[in-house]
């Protein structure tokens, strides 16, 4: 009788340890789930024309540089999460035309033949483009057809360089407050004279500030005078980030205000949001204060 009590005595307490591992385990697993670094991918959203663009912004306040990031790919499970294939997709790859990546990154497409989803994948073609602790980096977009939610509330996964586990693994966060750069040109020189009819080469210094796209697109819009005038009076790229350009030293002389040429450039972040400032060069009817 004792040998068969001292069995059952064992075979619980072995219930009882098989448990206890197992609980140890699950939290082990669910622990490690959770124990994402301080870092977050915001995901805002750009329409335009029947294609919707997707832009992506890591943030890294951890303590490991990210050396790559994928999109629509949950590292927990395993499972890509994106319904909508990029458009001009090939067996090549993607098209420059589809996706955008920062300097010094890379971007591949993965698909399993489990599911028809895929995920996109970015990483560094060279050391120095990790993003450091304390930046963030903006500059990945993708371009799909139509639009799809899974772009914006599907996971992301990111790789650490030498930060213990490989990766880690959370929800995307929607920018939801995106608004315009601040943007403000000066030109140099801003007064020409004297009106002798020469292309006066002129400079124009260009600031642009921008609370989640440290690379807004800058623009030389247009510039116009207030006097009818030859087209050749103004030399300039126009609907090119350029910052130098060329006027005429000439007015009409019937105008006591004289001649005044308008600057305009603009700056566009990656939601789409746009500014747009102005400066004057002026050719004075005479010299007179």
């Amino acid at each position: 009788m004792a040998t068969k009590i001292e069995r059952i005595v064992k075979l619980m307490k072995l219930a009882v340890y098989l448990s206890f591992v197992a609980c140890v385990a699950f939290l082990s697993q669910t622990t490690h789930a959770q124990q994402v670094p301080p870092i977050d991918v915001k995901v805002s959203v750009e329409t335009s024309s029947g294609v919707t663009i997707y832009h992506y912004r890591v943030v890294n306040n951890g303590t490991h540089p990210i050396t790559a990031l994928q999109i629509g790919f949950d590292y927990y499970h395993g499972d890509p999460e994106l319904a909508t294939i990029p458009l001009g997709v090939t067996q090549a790859g993607l098209p420059q035309s589809t996706v955008t990546s920062p300097t010094g990154w890379n971007v591949v497409i993965n698909s399993t033949e489990d599911t028809a989803k895929v995920d996109l994948e970015w990483s560094i073609t060279n050391p120095d483009a990790a993003i450091a602790p304390g930046q963030s980096l903006a500059g990945f977009s993708v371009k799909v057809p139509g639009s799809d939610a899974t772009y914006t509330n599907s996971h992301w996964t990111v790789s650490l360089n030498g930060g213990g586990d490989p990766a880690f693994s959370a929800q995307l966060s929607v920018e939801r407050l995106c608004s315009a750069p601040r943007l403000s040109i000066s030109v140099s020189p801003n007064i020409l004279w004297p009106p002798n009819h020469k292309m006066i080469p002129i400079t124009a210094t260009v600031s642009v500030q921008d609370d989640v796209d440290p690379n807004p697109i800058v623009m030389l819009v247009s510039i116009v005078s207030n006097e009818s005038g030859n087209p050749h009076d103004i030399a300039g790229a126009i609907g090119t980030n350029t910052t130098n350009f060329s006027l005429m030293s000439t007015r009409t002389g019937t105008d006591k205000a004289g001649r005044v040429y308008t600057i305009t450039y603009s700056a566009k972040n990656y939601c789409g949001n746009v500014a747009t400032a102005t400066a004057t060069v002026s050719v004075p009817h005479d010299e007179r204060k």
